[in-house]
């Protein structure tokens, strides 16, 4: 690509947010022969993974997941970027939980650009989107912001990877946010740790099992400290330590993966209640809460808990983590009863296993989950927004109840949506049909073809 983007007049396809949804929309889009441009407000691609440090990914081998998200987790693991353990113990749900691995986000950003790259993708940084312009047909054009002033961008079909449905609510389809009350999960704002002494956090694991791989109210989620990169617990040092210096720690246990480098984890302790990601005043007050918690909570993990008092802070996300904020309504809302029943559906694009809907309270630091087993299934209508022709939605904005997304949200489910929007935005611009028509048929096929399960 030159300065100026092979295409800078006009795109088949342009994607906005080069998060795991927009990772797996361009690369989809790309390889389907469609001319791609990804706009990404950073100066990185990776999103949650990336910029709010989320680099826990869920596993992908006890789901079944296909298609680019298990193309990237196996590049991940075949060169040493990413630490995930074999699967010893099949017994579920425990697998389920313990089928996680631990990515160094440096590494990501290059390998992860360099596929983009090679499929031949365009890329627009350090870009907000200030406008969408709609006409009868759908959206006309968009303009974005950045160093350079205003741009005014156009394409056949748009993708809305923003995660906050950015492009769908400002082309004016409509969108809902929360619980009926309005409430929205609480953000966090994660941190990597280096020179934890592993051996002797193990040991304490494993002379104290009833202290880790626990959940207060689900129960037990992983058994072997080990082999488990995941690592949920530590809640008996928590409570008496806390209770004793009254020091009120932000979650009830310590959430932490660990990274390919030995003495390296990922901690997602930090809980920032009554946030709405889409208001700046909340943003700016949750970064501000989220570095004072992680460094009052930091020092506690160093004085009380086994094998971090010779560790350090090694980096800190570039923003905080955002759970939910809004969702399409989409011309299918997918619901917690659909996915309890294992419901198919005549245009489904997606399916796999073992999902959990969990919901992090913006009142405390509950965290409730529901594990359920499917397999079950999306239809690509849960990926149309309502009244515009030429606009996909991936990621967690997807049309859903708020239980169903607390699942769908995860970081390969969020790429395997992409991936299907990147496929049918495609597809709709080379044949010219609107999206609402794309060929459903025609669409699976391609989805087979490039191994996704639907």
């Amino acid at each position: 690509m030159d300065k100026a983007g092979k295409y800078r007049d006009h795109y088949d396809v342009i994607v906005v947010g080069a998060g795991a949804a927009g990772i797996g929309a361009s690369l989809a889009s790309a390889r389907n022969g469609a001319r791609t441009l990804l706009v990404e407000r950073y100066g990185f691609i990776g999103g949650t993974t990336t910029a709010s440090l989320v680099n826990a990914i869920d596993g992908i081998r006890i789901t079944g997941i296909q298609g680019i998200a298990k193309e990237i987790r196996d590049g991940l693991l075949r060169t040493g970027i990413m630490n995930e353990k074999p699967l010893l113990d099949k017994t579920l749900p425990y697998a389920f939980f313990e089928d996680q691995g631990g990515v160094n986000t440096a590494e990501y950003k290059i390998a992860v650009t360099r596929m983009l790259q090679d499929a031949g993708v365009d890329f627009l940084f350090h870009s907000w989107v200030s406008g969408v312009y709609v006409n009868y047909q759908g959206i006309s054009s968009i303009s974005v912001l950045n160093k350079s002033g205003t741009q005014e961008l156009r394409a056949r079909n748009y993708v809305d990877a923003t995660g906050d449905a950015d492009l769908a609510y400002f082309s004016g389809a409509p969108c809902e946010m929360g619980d009926e009350k309005g409430q929205l999960q609480s953000p966090t704002l994660c941190f990597d740790v280096g020179g934890i002494d592993e051996d002797q956090l193990i040991s304490y694991a494993t002379e104290h099992p009833d202290d880790f791989g626990v959940h207060p109210r689900f129960g037990r989620l992983k058994r072997n400290p080990n082999n488990s990169a995941g690592w949920t617990g530590g809640i008996s040092i928590i409570e008496k330590r806390s209770k004793s210096i009254e020091f009120a720690f932000p979650e009830f246990g310590i959430g932490l993966c660990r990274l390919a480098e030995r003495g390296n984890a990922h901690l997602n302790i930090t809980r920032i209640n009554h946030v709405n990601g889409t208001d700046v005043y909340d943003l700016s007050y949750a970064e501000l809460e989220g570095l004072r918690q992680i460094k009052d909570s930091f020092r506690f993990l160093k004085e009380h808990m086994p094998g971090f008092q010779s560790a350090y802070l090694a980096r800190i996300a570039a923003q905080v983590g955002i759970r939910e904020t809004r969702r399409i309504r989409a011309r299918y809302m997918l619901s917690i009863d659909d996915v309890r029943a294992g419901r198919r559906f005549d245009d489904s694009v997606l399916s796999w296993t073992w999902g959990h809907a969990d919901i992090h309270s913006p009142d405390d630091n509950r965290w409730d989950i529901e594990v359920i087993e499917g397999p079950y299934s999306i239809p690509f209508r849960s990926l149309l927004p309502q009244g515009i022709n030429n606009l996909i939605v991936a990621g967690r904005c997807i049309g859903t109840d708020r239980l169903v997304n607390g699942t769908t949200r995860s970081q390969p489910i969020c790429m395997s949506t992409g991936q299907v929007a990147g496929i049918a935005a495609s597809i709709s611009s080379l044949s010219g049909d609107d999206l609402s028509r794309v060929d459903v048929g025609i669409l699976q096929s391609v989805l087979t073809d490039r191994n996704v399960k639907w």
